[in-house]
């Protein structure tokens, strides 16, 4: 159980680390032009919370395709709501990971600039 809860921790780590990648870096700025343009992806490339949510698709659907600790809590769902699993561990990862990077901006940012 202890190793999943690391497992968890890592994931949200990764959806906030590649939120921040895709929204914010000069490495993807020429992806990110290209989608911007594009009108239904637009805003939600511009917008690290927007964006954090189809991250957290990516390690919602791994994980609920993965035998976890999990399984034994939605064993309420029928197998045909397998969508509703999905939707309740991406809700997670995107708050958890929008949780994160509110620390780091808010908190870590201004310790560390007032240390220059």
């Amino acid at each position: 159980m202890v190793l999943f809860i690391i497992l968890l921790l890592m994931l949200v780590v990764a959806t906030e680390g590649v939120t921040e990648l895709l929204v914010k870096s000069e490495i993807f700025q020429n992806i990110r032009s290209f989608v911007i343009r594009i009108p239904i992806f637009g805003e939600a490339i511009k917008c690290g919370y927007c964006a954090s949510v189809w991250v957290a698709a990516i390690p919602a659907t791994l994980l609920l395709l993965a035998e976890t600790p999990l399984d034994s809590y939605f064993d309420v769902f029928p197998n045909f709501l397998w969508w509703a699993k999905v939707i309740i561990i991406l809700v997670f990862f995107h708050r958890a990971s929008n949780y994160l990077h509110n620390f780091n901006d808010k908190w870590l940012d201004k310790y560390y600039s007032k240390k220059d």
